[in-house]
Order: C-alpha cells, then structure tokens, then sequence
C-alpha cells in the first residue's frame, strides 16, 4: 500500500471496518463482557426479555438475547468439563499402568536382595563353619 495513495485513507477504514466485523463475530458466542468497539456490556429488558447490549445504537454493537448467552455458555463449559474428563481418565489410565510397572520393578528388586541375602547367609554359615574348624583343629 503507497502511503502517498489517495485512496490510503479508504483502504484504512475499510480495513478497520473488516477487522470490528471480525471481532464482532468472534465476540457474539456465549456470554460476553464487553462490545467489540471497547464498550462494556449491560443488561437492558425490552418487553420481557433480556438482552446484552452495548450503551451505544450503532449498527455493530453486540445485542444478544440474555436466554441464548446463557446457553450457549453452558454448552461450552460442558465441552471444557467432558475434555478434562477425558484427560483425567487418561491420566488415571497412565498412573495405573505406572504403579503396576513401579511395583513389579520393586518386587523384582525385593526377590533378588533376598536371593543376594540368602547367598551372604549361606556364606557366613561356611566362613563360620570354616573358623570353628580352625579353632577344634
């Protein structure tokens, strides 16, 4: 883009304009808490039914029905809540299988101290043997 364009000025707006549009819509999915132009958000009741708006009437302005916000939130948490769900079976899976390879390995270390100590008894056994011998001899 020449800066030097008589057009820059258009090309500009136009691209802030796509980019609230953007924002606009990335902005209208559960609850929200603030309007896309920086605005925060209230909670107005017209005929009966609650809706979040922006303070201000311009066309781009976030106004979502209240029932909708609420619903639509309460479908995401559900996602966020089934995924860690997943992700602590998972994990209970993998401690399981850990704790059963930990307690293989430290039976497995168990039985052979034991036959190591079972060997060094037996040896002792004979170098005693051996001294009483010596001593009778």
């Amino acid at each position: 883009m020449d800066p030097n364009d008589p057009n820059v000025y258009e090309w500009k707006k136009t691209k802030d304009h796509i980019q609230m549009l953007g924002f606009w819509a990335d902005g209208n999915y559960g609850i929200m808490t603030w309007c896309p132009c920086g605005e925060g958000l209230i909670q107005e009741v017209v005929d009966g039914t609650r809706y979040y708006t922006a303070s201000s009437t311009s066309v781009l302005h976030v106004r979502k029905r209240w029932d909708l916000a609420i619903e639509e939130e309460v479908l995401r948490l559900r996602d966020s809540n089934e995924a860690q769900t997943t992700k602590i079976r998972q994990l209970n899976g993998e401690l399981d299988i850990a704790k059963r390879k930990a307690t293989r390995e430290v039976g497995e270390e168990v039985a052979k101290l034991k036959e190591e100590n079972a060997e060094q008894a037996n040896q002792i056994h004979d170098l005693t043997a051996q001294q009483e011998k010596q001593y009778r001899g």
